[in-house]
């Protein structure tokens, strides 16, 4: 699915007709990685600190790390899965497949499109997997595709812990 709207898709929901949005197609808003960033995401994940690190020679200057794009997808959907009441909480799952197709430089705008894939419940919760797509601006392939699973629990249930998706 690749979005043809430049808005964003926000789906806005009661926690307990989740699986009715099995199909739906979102979007988020569009954003860019400035240069500052890179040398933070690989400090957070010690590539600076590698003591055999890859020859950075062949990579360019201001390329994007797939990886990097990866952990966005948590920043990128927050927005566009709201609850009606109460405050939506998730569990990283984990992935089914991730590829990283196309190569995001500094300053290129990024959004996540997707769909709700499947919704799978839980007892109270739900095991949901999304479909989702790294856009870049301008470019018919995306930077990433992955299928993501995520465990949306219960909204003000005492036994959940709030985090978010």
């Amino acid at each position: 699915m690749t979005s043809s709207a430049d808005e964003p898709v926000v789906l806005v929901f009661d926690f307990d007709q989740l699986p009715t949005f099995q199909g739906r197609e979102f979007a988020s808003d569009w954003m860019t990685i400035g240069p500052e960033k890179l040398p933070l995401f690989d400090s957070a994940t010690y590539v600076d600190a590698n003591a055999a690190p890859f020859d950075d020679e062949i990579y360019p200057e201001d390329m994007i790390e797939g990886f990097h794009l990866l952990a966005l997808l948590d920043h990128l959907s927050n927005p566009v899965f709201r609850l009606r009441s109460g405050q939506l909480a998730g569990w990283n799952y984990g992935f089914d497949k991730v590829r990283f197709v196309s190569p995001v430089q500094v300053g290129q705008p990024i959004r996540l499109v997707g769909d709700v894939a499947e919704v799978t419940p839980r007892g109270d919760d739900y095991l949901v997997l999304l479909d989702c797509r790294i856009e870049v601006s301008g470019r018919e392939r995306p930077a990433v595709v992955a299928e993501w699973r995520v465990l949306w629990t219960a909204p003000d249930r005492d036994d959940a812990v709030k985090c978010t998706t």
